[in-house]
């Protein structure tokens, strides 16, 4: 299988199937979701 980037399509799909508002697309809500608590290791998710 091979990966890409969330493109605007798939993006709204997803906003479809859960609701926009429960899909976090800007920097401040992804920062939350970056990290775990056993490193400081930040990878940023696209969604």
């Amino acid at each position: 299988m091979e990966y890409t980037k969330i493109t605007s399509a798939i993006l709204a799909e997803i906003e479809n199937a859960i609701g926009a508002s429960n899909v976090f697309i800007d920097d401040e809500s992804l920062a939350n979701y970056a990290h775990d608590e056993t490193e400081d290791l930040k990878y940023y998710p696209e969604v």
